[in-house]
């Protein structure tokens, strides 16, 4: 069944729906099962089987049959499929194009040019979350953080680690298929997360190790808040 963006974009509408083929991604490239979806999302299991389905059929996810371990009725595993629209996994060749326009245009380095949009953005998100009181703490601002980075389409887990370390794991690259073999693409990508996280928690050291363009499920961030 082909389907267009218009058709999957409306089919990702359902907040359910939505919730679990995040969740699938979130997972990589292990497989799920209704048994598991109905569990971590309490759904009915016929429910879990509709959503898991219309997805199957749509080329977001694919499926295959395999045998249980009781040796009764086979059952149904999915993994994310090979349809990708313009939403749903995010990606946003606008943002790199314009990076490398404005790179050319300024003669600065890509990856400053990167930095400065990220902090750009970061800025307006600190704004529109009332963040510039004296009275915000820690926690507002990662968790105003973690709204952004959602909003960008990273699909992460952000985890405190300690009060000056935050880890972020990204599951969604919005520069996916250019990544491979591309270390700028990925600079880029550091020195966007490096720029928000200034304007969310100041001085900082941002590290990363990507392993999305090296065909792994997710990439990783170290945040170390330094003031």
């Amino acid at each position: 069944m082909n389907m267009t963006s218009d058709e999957i974009n409306r089919l990702l509408a359902d907040p359910t729906r939505l919730k679990i083929y995040r969740s699938i991604i979130a997972a990589g490239g292990s497989p799920v099962t209704v048994a598991g979806i109905a569990a971590e999302f309490d759904l009915h299991p016929n429910v879990a089987r509709l959503h898991l389905e219309k997805m199957a059929a749509s080329g977001l996810l694919e499926s295959e049959i395999f045998k249980t371990a009781s040796g009764g009725r086979p059952g149904r595993r999915y993994t994310i499929g090979s349809v990708v629209t313009s939403q749903y996994p995010p990606r946003d060749y606008q943002l790199l194009a314009s990076i490398a326009l404005s790179a050319l245009e300024s003669g600065s380095k890509p990856e400053s040019v990167a930095r400065r949009r990220g902090r750009e953005e970061g800025k307006r998100a600190v704004e529109a979350a009332g963040l510039l009181s004296g009275n915000t703490n820690l926690e507002q601002k990662i968790a105003s953080f973690g709204n952004l980075v959602d909003e960008q389409g990273l699909f992460a887990n952000i985890t405190r680690l300690d009060k000056e370390k935050l880890q972020v794991e990204v599951f969604n690259c919005v520069f996916r298929e250019l990544s491979p073999g591309q270390e700028m693409v990925c600079n880029l990508h550091h020195n966007l997360i490096r720029g928000v996280s200034e304007s969310f928690f100041g001085n900082v050291r941002v590290t990363c190790k990507s392993g999305i363009a090296k065909g792994e499920s997710s990439c990783h961030f170290l945040i170390r808040l330094l003031s």
